[in-house]
């Protein structure tokens, strides 16, 4: 039976890898990731923050993405086909390490509990993520996922190669330093470990943790010799100003379904914990999800890859949780009608009930994957800006996934600094008649940093076209305080009057003359250079 099991698991495994490769090359890449590696190749030509490009957040979510640049410019295609390749060879490799260290922590009368972790591990990382992909969150959980293995085999006393320590710390380092808000998960994993062996010698010299204390003081030092920009010129902005634009009320976060999904995992986990089997091993995912709940929470921010990290170890949770469940309480043993029958099946029926919301998720993202890529593929304006392949294009646009699909999929070139032009959007808002003179100052200072910036740039690289946004599509809410909170409504709304901003800068003005307007297409007024 288990050889039967191990067949059908590499079977499944194999659908999976072939379901995501044909998905994620059937739809869009997300533009966050292709704007930072946009940002990298700036960067690998001795670009800086700020001056060459405007990114909030910090060098390493631009280095992780590194090395799909080079091989673009190396092998002479698009940052598409490098990045997937690049994401599936780095899921991969975590899936083969987390495979062998599975084998070390669970004995084979735990087979089917290790059969089911690695079919689940392959449902977060292949299928679960749908057009997140990629993202600096999903890496997150890919680049951690053997570390978090590797304590639950030190918690068994079990050694392996210092090399692969040392390999499987540096893996996971970057994956925590890509963001400080990560860095917390890593320090209750850690300090989980150090409350259950008690020894403190022990604990702090394996040369895991060494290695992700030498990286993490090696990667604060590069900050400060090579992008002391990021601390002095981006962090400014965005302590004041950044959240401002995407925050939404905190009552709102716990109405959505996976953080319902989630806590509920983790309330059950905590009623059964007493029973199950490896319970450190679960006590690490339960502990990495709330890590990352708390992380989505005080972000305040609706985006699925902010929440994906929680529903990819809440679902790792689970599906362990099931198997051992299902392992000790043979349900097909119990066939007398008793209280223990009932309780039994309740919990297992509970249990069941909650794998709904990670397939409901799949379903629903994966829909909007395949929807976002039709109507991106045959929208006029991707058709337009093919033909301006080679050349520099410019849109005006606060939304980064209108700005970076369409000159990413087109071939064309980006003009700005920025990803889009959120910070007007924001600094609008710091210059709302609620604020304080201060704000007020700040916000008209960012106005004319990006109006000045992205003027002289569409000067400088003079796009063949530029595409004016009317108005799009987005949740809108009336401003309340967090507990008041009203129904969203999907509706259309103006954008801002991008062209009578710009036009306030005179280079910008004289320099407009050398456009005609061609036409309006889904809502965007378009403008090609005289010829």
């Amino acid at each position: 039976m288990i050889n039967t099991l191990g067949v059908f698991r590499v079977i499944l495994i194999g659908i999976m890898f072939g379901f995501c490769f044909w998905l994620q090359t059937h739809t869009i890449i997300s533009g966050d990731i292709t704007w930072l590696m946009q940002v990298g190749k700036r960067l690998l030509a001795g670009g800086h923050y700020y001056t060459d490009f405007f990114e909030v957040n910090p060098p390493m979510c631009i280095y992780i993405y590194l090395l799909p640049v080079i091989a673009s410019q190396y092998l002479h295609v698009s940052f598409i086909t490098t990045v997937t390749f690049y994401i599936f060879i780095i899921l991969s490799i975590s899936w083969l390490a987390c495979h062998y260290l599975l084998k070390k922590i669970l004995p084979r009368s735990a087979n089917i509990m290790r059969y089911t972790f690695e079919c689940a591990l392959a449902f977060t990382y292949l299928i679960l993520p749908a057009y997140a992909f990629g993202q600096r969150e999903y890496l997150l959980v890919v680049l951690q996922m053997p570390y978090l293995l590797l304590i639950a085999l030190r918690h068994q006393q079990q050694n392996i190669k210092t090399w692969q320590a040392i390999t499987i710390g540096i893996f996971a380092a970057i994956g925590f330093a890509q963001k400080p808000f990560f860095l917390p998960a890593w320090f209750f994993l850690e300090l989980y470990l150090l409350l259950k062996t008690k020894n403190l010698t022990t604990w702090l010299f394996r040369p895991e943790i060494i290695t992700c204390f030498f990286v993490f003081m090696a990667y604060g030092l590069s900050i400060l010799l090579f992008t002391p920009e990021y601390i002095t010129q981006i962090l400014p902005f965005i302590t004041s100003i950044y959240y401002l634009n995407f925050q939404i009320p905190l009552v709102l976060l716990f109405t959505q379904t996976l953080v319902i999904f989630s806590t509920f995992l983790l309330l059950f986990y905590c009623f059964l914990r007493k029973q199950v089997t490896y319970g450190f091993l679960t006590d690490l995912l339960a502990i990495n999800t709330v890590c990352m709940l708390f992380i989505y929470l005080i972000q305040r921010t609706p985006w699925y890859y902010h929440i994906l990290p929680t529903v990819m170890l809440g679902s790792l949770l689970l599906m362990l949780i099931i198997a051992d469940f299902s392992q000790k309480n043979n349900l097909f043993k119990l066939k007398q009608l008793n209280w223990t029958l009932i309780k039994v099946n309740f919990i297992f029926i509970f249990l069941i009930s909650l794998c709904f919301f990670p397939i409901i998720t799949v379903r629903y993202f994966t829909t909007i994957s395949f929807t976002g890529a039709n109507k991106f593929f045959t929208n006029p304006i991707y058709l337009l800006a093919k033909k301006a392949a080679g050349q520099s294009i410019y849109i005006f646009t606060d939304n980064i996934a209108i700005n970076y699909p369409l000159i990413d999929y087109s071939g064309t070139h980006p003009t700005s600094r920025f990803p889009c032009l959120w910070l007007l959007t924001a600094a609008q808002k710091l210059a709302g008649p609620e604020q304080n003179a201060t704000q007020h100052a700040l916000a008209h200072k960012i106005i004319d940093f990006v109006i000045t910036a992205d003027s002289n740039a569409i000067i400088k690289n003079k796009p063949a076209f530029i595409f004016i946004e009317l108005s799009q599509q987005l949740w809108l809410m009336p401003k309340k305080n967090f507990i008041q909170h009203t129904t969203l409504a999907l509706t259309r709304r103006p954008t801002q009057a991008y062209l009578k901003l710009f036009l306030q800068n005179q280079r910008f003005a004289k320099f407009w003359t050398h456009y005609r307007y061609i036409g309006t297409q889904n809502y965007y007024a378009i403008y090609e250079i005289k010829k």
